[in-house]
């Protein structure tokens, strides 16, 4: 079954992060940073709100703004560093672009990074509020809320399904995707920083495999 972990290294991660719990292996929990309840005006930040082309340019402005900080915060959670994109070609011979790579148990896995900007009406809110209003309007976003774990990866979202085509063509098994959200555009404003480990689906007759949390 496809099964999203914490990050072993656990100790280094509340120590370069602050994080809070260890998570146990075999969880869905993400390793996670402070609740990022602030004061701040959010009327200041860029990040795009509705679907517009100007606000798609944003988020996208907004990423790369804050990749770096986000491969960062991934390099000091796992204790090894990250190392330059590559491209690969899917069976359709589409581009496939990790964000990086990663050292890990002997093998190179993919790592991809989404950075998460609060929109206006979700001031104030921390990580698995916005998740829980996200998808509460419908939204197959990133991330789901869980009654245990706090925050899982939502595997009907883009985020889920783009590292599952990551590992494929790399032919590995595991690959890591790391959330880093701020509440406004300015680096200063990054709040929480979660680390998932994510396990290639394997579906077997065509069953949707289950995921087991905690």
């Amino acid at each position: 079954a496809a099964v999203l972990t914490t990050a072993q290294n656990q100790s280094q991660i509340n120590a370069a992060t602050g994080v809070g719990a260890r998570g146990e292996q075999g969880s869905l929990c993400a390793t996670s940073g402070s609740a990022g309840q602030s004061s701040s005006n959010l009327s200041k930040q860029a990040c795009g709100s509705g679907g517009s082309v100007q606000a798609w340019r944003k988020n996208i402005e907004h990423g790369r703004k804050h990749e770096p900080s986000a491969l960062n915060k991934v390099e000091r959670s796992l204790g090894s560093p990250v190392t330059a994109k590559k491209v690969y070609k899917d069976k359709n011979k589409k581009r496939v672009i990790p964000d990086g790579f990663v050292e890990y148990q002997g093998r190179e896995v993919p790592v991809e990074v989404k950075n998460v900007c609060a929109k206006a009406s979700e001031k104030g809110m921390n990580l698995r509020e916005i998740a829980q209003s996200r998808q509460d309007k419908g939204t197959n976003w990133t991330l789901i809320p869980d009654s245990e774990c706090g925050l899982r990866v939502n595997e009907r979202s883009s985020a889920h399904k783009q590292v599952q085509k990551q590992m494929e063509v790399c032919d590995v098994t595991e690959a890591f995707l790391g959330v880093n959200f701020s509440e406004s555009d300015a680096l200063s404003e990054e709040k929480e920083f979660h680390l998932f480990k994510v396990e290639k689906r394997e579906d077997k007759d065509g069953e949707k495999q289950r995921q087991n949390c905690c």
